[in-house]
C-alpha cells in the first residue's frame, strides 16, 4: 500500500533524498529553503520511495522546490504518481505550479511537459529552464495519497 506522508518534523533528514536521482532533485544551494517547505513523502509497505518539496510563492503560485525517487525505483512510475499527489495537494489552495530545471537537463524537460506542464517566463537564475502547471486544468489520475 502507497502512502504519502508530510513531514513537520526533521525536514533537513530528507535533505539528502531530495538530492538523490529524480526529475527535479534540490540543488546544494538550495537546501537553506527547506525550513520553508513542506516536505512529503512517499513509502510503500514501509519503504521509502520518492519525496518532494512544494514551497508557497504567493497567494496564488506554488513552487515544486525538488521531486526526486529512490535510485532502484527509477521508472516505475513513483515520480508521476508523487507529482499527481502534489498537484491534488495544491490545487484548492494554488492557481498554478512552477518547477525550474536545468536547461541542459532534457530529461527533466521531458517528464514535465508529459506531466502537463509548459514552459514559463524565463527564470530569474541564468541556465534554468522554468516550466508552469495551470492547476484549474490539471486533472490528477492516481488518488492513492492519504493526507
Amino acid at each position: 500500500m502507497i502512502e504519502i506522508h508530510k513531514i513537520a518534523e526533521d525536514k533537513q533528514d530528507y535533505a539528502k533524498r531530495l538530492q538523490c536521482g529524480g526529475p527535479l532533485f534540490l540543488q546544494t544551494e538550495e537546501i537553506h529553503s527547506l525550513a520553508l517547505c513542506e516536505v512529503y513523502a512517499m513509502v510503500e509497505n514501509g519503504s521509502f520511495k520518492a519525496a518532494a518539496a512544494l514551497l508557497p510563492q504567493s497567494e496564488d503560485i506554488c513552487i515544486l522546490q525538488a521531486l526526486t525517487v529512490c535510485e532502484e525505483e527509477g521508472q516505475k512510475g513513483f515520480e508521476t504518481m508523487m507529482l499527481e499527489v502534489m498537484a491534488d495537494l495544491c490545487r484548492p489552495v494554488f492557481q498554478t505550479l512552477l518547477a525550474a530545471v536545468p536547461e541542459a537537463d532534457e530529461g527533466a524537460r521531458r517528464f514535465l511537459e508529459r506531466c502537463g506542464f509548459t514552459p514559463a517566463e524565463p527564470p530569474k537564475r541564468p541556465g534554468k529552464a522554468l516550466y508552469q502547471l495551470d492547476l484549474e486544468k490539471y486533472g490528477s489520475k492516481c488518488g492513492c495519497h492519504n493526507g
